[in-house]
């Protein structure tokens, strides 16, 4: 769970600690490096020093998704492409991110017979969900009384609009189109 997920956070970097608070649904947060015998010890992080942070922060094999087709590991791949290296700042923001996300996804799985992830910017998601017996106003009522458990700041509920019902019929029939071809 996300309480996990910070602890794990809080406690994962041996030559450093990672504070995390959050305001308003960001996350705020610093990770401060000991300085051992008079010299600076460094937090940035390369692609090779990924699969043991991300070991030390729960699942290593996290850093296969350091790629520029992930949703939220192409962040991560452009900062080590351009610049070699990322912080642990960068990693854990990251990660409490992607925690977040999975706990939302989780959420909607357990609570919904068909779910989609329209569309996943940052910390900013849409979702679709199909074929449910609950009413606009049930699944308000389950978001907001779930608002805290999964961090959530604010949403909205809304039926799919007869545009949105069109353009996806026919997004699904261009794709069988092409997969015809």
């Amino acid at each position: 769970n996300f309480d996990d997920a910070m602890n794990i956070i809080n406690n994962a970097f041996s030559s450093g600690s990672c504070t995390l608070s959050f305001e308003g649904g960001r996350t705020a947060m610093s990770l401060s490096s000991e300085i051992s015998n008079a010299e600076t010890t460094t937090n940035l992080l390369s692609a090779s020093d990924l699969p043991a942070a991300c070991g030390k922060l729960g699942d290593e094999s996290l850093h296969l998704r350091f790629t520029k087709d992930d949703p939220s590991g192409w962040a991560i791949a452009s900062s080590l492409s351009k610049q070699g290296s990322i912080t642990q700042d960068a990693l854990c923001e990251w990660w409490l991110n992607e925690m977040s996300f999975r706990l939302l996804e989780d959420f909607f799985v357990n609570n919904f017979s068909v779910v989609e992830c329209l569309e996943r910017r940052g910390e900013h998601t849409k979702w679709r969900v199909e074929g449910t017996t609950l009413s606009l106003g049930q699944i308000f009522e389950l978001l907001e009384t779930s608002k805290s458990h999964l961090r959530i700041t604010e949403y909205s509920v809304t039926q799919a609009t007869l545009e949105q019902i069109f353009v996806y019929f026919a997004s699904q029939q261009e794709a069988i189109h092409t997969l015809k071809e």
